[in-house]
């Protein structure tokens, strides 16, 4: 499990990618409106490039982005995506390659940013998640609420 300690640092924005109507393909959203009383985050469902300015005019020294990956996992497994590889695991109902997204990011701001894939079990058109993947997003959420308070 990846050990948010060490990704925390200084201030943090959390960005949760992901369509509502497409089973776990929303945990990245859930996570994100999740925290929203801990940290400052930003659920960006399938628009992210929408909210580029308000995650800069954060100044955030870390960026962290939630997305359900395809990497061939176990469903609900979480990974630290590198960004090179973020194109290919990711799930393609965002409006921008998250690559491109990432790309403006850091032409805009100095932020640290960590990109967090869950494995989905299912991404077809109904709402709600899976309970593996809504288990691993409570999982996430506990660890980063402790993180932070430390």
């Amino acid at each position: 499990m990846i050990d948010f300690d060490s990704l925390l640092k200084g201030k943090t924005v959390v960005v949760g990618i992901g369509n509502p109507l497409r089973e776990d393909d929303y945990i990245g959203c859930y996570i994100a409106e999740n925290l929203k009383d801990t940290v400052v985050s930003f659920n960006v469902e399938v628009n992210p490039e929408v909210f580029i300015d308000d995650i800069v005019n954060e100044n955030p020294d870390t960026i962290i982005i939630f997305d359900a990956a395809d990497f061939g996992g176990r469903p609900g497994e979480v990974r630290l995506i590198e960004e090179g590889n973020i194109d290919r695991f990711t799930l393609s109902s965002h409006t921008i390659p998250i690559s491109f997204f990432i790309h403006l990011l850091k032409m805009k701001t100095s932020a640290d940013i960590y990109i967090i894939g869950i494995q989905p079990e299912s991404t077809g058109y109904r709402e709600g998640l899976s309970g593996i993947v809504r288990k691993t997003g409570v999982d996430i959420l506990k660890r980063i609420k402790k993180s932070i308070k430390q």
